[in-house]
């Protein structure tokens, strides 16, 4: 499945792995999990700079409900997560913090939350090679919201903090999936960073 793999939405992604992690006959071995995590991340996701031990560690450590969050691999870790178990975990990566943060300056949110923003490629939201795009923005670096009375989140908190909200806001929808939310910010996250931009130079 893999070499097709990036060519499938998410749904189909989801329901097929989330199915297959925990029903298969007989059991995955540790082995295939690890394949099958892999898979995940660097042929659907297009993470590819990760080692095998990390992605053991992901598996090992942060599928368990105790675990903590980093911010650190979160792009990675939160795309297995996502995948395996759709009902509890969402994936968080560049696209996302900047759609949730853009969407509180479009509707001009006073106390707003700052989701911390990680790498990207993408020259609209923000390419950490070229420094350009969105998040290298004023006013939507960190000092900027903070400094318009936006309220910081903790590196390590960020992603306990999205799920929360997002399981708050499926609350309101509770005939729709947690990962369709995440879908709608990453998909329109394009769009809602040039609205902020947009928006920002009317003030």
């Amino acid at each position: 499945m893999a070499p097709l793999l990036h060519q499938l939405s998410m749904p189909t992604v989801v329901d097929f792995y989330s199915a297959l992690w925990p029903n298969f006959t007989p059991p995955l071995t540790f082995e295939q999990r690890i394949v099958i995590a892999n898979d995940v991340v660097s042929v659907w996701g297009g993470v590819k700079n990760n080692k095998p031990e990390t992605i053991k560690k992901y598996i090992t450590v942060y599928s368990c409900s105790e675990a903590d969050y980093p911010l650190a691999g979160v792009a990675s870790y939160s795309k297995i997560l996502g995948v395996i178990n759709p009902d509890l975990y969402a994936i968080y990566d560049a696209r996302v913090a900047v759609a949730l943060n853009a969407i509180q300056y479009i509707y001009g949110v006073k106390k707003g939350l700052i989701f911390n923003y990680i790498p990207g490629r993408n020259k609209t939201t923000g390419n950490a090679r070229d420094k350009k795009g969105f998040v290298y923005t004023s006013p939507f670096q960190k000092n900027d919201l903070k400094k318009l009375g936006w309220e910081t989140i903790k590196r390590d908190d960020t992603y306990s903090v999205y799920l929360s909200l997002l399981k708050d806001v499926l609350s309101h929808f509770p005939d729709r999936k947690l990962y369709e939310f995440e879908m709608i910010l990453f998909a329109n996250a394009e769009k809602l960073a040039l609205k902020a931009i947009a928006e920002s130079t009317k003030k």
